[in-house]
């Protein structure tokens, strides 16, 4: 399935080392992360600041391939986790609002863990964090720049390969200070490199409308803000009714797929919630066919 289309796609260009031993490395990287990897200054990283809206890293690549893994690692654990709570809120017959944000969560985390492996995701540093990569510059407007600070920095990491052997180049370039939007549209921006073949053109070309709010679908992000901050009595009658076809396939990989293959699925707005589900078990998908690969 489409799935696992994603998932070799990631394989291919994530900068994991494929001679990686997971043991030793999470036993060496205990609950480490990007972010800390990235603020480290123990790590004799080089940072060079371009201007307030980019600056970039330079790091050893078998070092970052040991903090990716670390990173993977744990926030793995979130997404079985989450996956486990929405099995439980289905044996016991939740409400299906419940269910559905449950399932949106656990979307958000899988999406934002493919784009990591990627290496192209969002980064979000505090004003503390930001000064901190100043400190390890030698960036010389100093006032520009703090007076440029946030309580929150959204930033796209891009993963590139530098100049000097052995070492990787991170690029952090400003982005928008919705995480829940910009990882949706990170998503489609990674899935466009995506060879699809004929078989799978219809799952590929949902997907992106899904993802672009094409054609009269929403974006799980949209989706999600209705159901969990707009309207209150979809955690009543309204939301049993409009979740009807939700609930139909949100326990069945194959009643998912099923549906998305569908030529005549249209957007109307059972199959707007529905979409959850659908996108749900494309990410578990790839998201599980990764973890075997990386023997977690």
């Amino acid at each position: 399935m489409i799935g696992h289309d994603i998932a070799n796609l990631i394989l291919k260009k994530t900068a994991i080392s494929e001679s990686f031993d997971l043991d030793n490395v999470v036993r060496s990287h205990p609950k480490g992360s990007i972010k800390q990897f990235i603020l480290d200054g123990s790590e004799l990283n080089t940072y060079c600041i371009e201007n307030n809206q980019c600056f970039s890293i330079e790091v050893r690549t078998e070092d970052y391939s040991n903090a990716l893994v670390s990173d993977y690692y744990y926030c793995n654990k979130r997404i079985v986790e989450q996956k486990n709570n929405i099995k439980n809120l289905i044996d016991t017959n939740s409400q299906v609002a419940w269910i559905l944000i449950s399932m949106y969560y656990c979307n958000f985390y899988a999406a934002n863990e493919l784009s990591k492996l990627y290496g192209s995701f969002i980064v979000n540093f505090s004003n503390e964090d930001m000064k901190s990569i100043l400190f390890q510059s030698q960036y010389t407007n100093v006032c520009e720049f703090r007076n440029s600070l946030q309580s929150y920095n959204s930033f796209r990491l891009e993963v590139a390969q530098s100049d000097y052997e052995g070492f990787t180049l991170l690029k952090f370039e400003k982005s928008s200070p919705k995480p829940h939007q910009a990882v949706w549209s990170n998503l489609d921006s990674i899935i466009r490199n995506l060879p699809v073949s004929d078989s799978l053109l219809h799952h590929y070309q949902l997907l992106q409308k899904i993802l672009n709010s094409k054609k009269g679908w929403d974006n799980p992000s949209k989706t999600r803000n209705e159901w969990n901050y707009t309207n209150a009595n979809y955690y009543a009658e309204r939301g049993d009714r409009l979740g009807g076809q939700f609930k139909k396939i949100m326990n069945s990989s194959s009643s998912a797929f099923s549906w998305g293959n569908n030529r005549r699925v249209h957007p109307h707005d059972e199959n707007k919630v529905a979409s959850i589900a659908y996108i749900h078990f494309i990410l578990l998908e790839a998201h599980d066919y990764i973890n075997l690969r990386l023997g977690m």
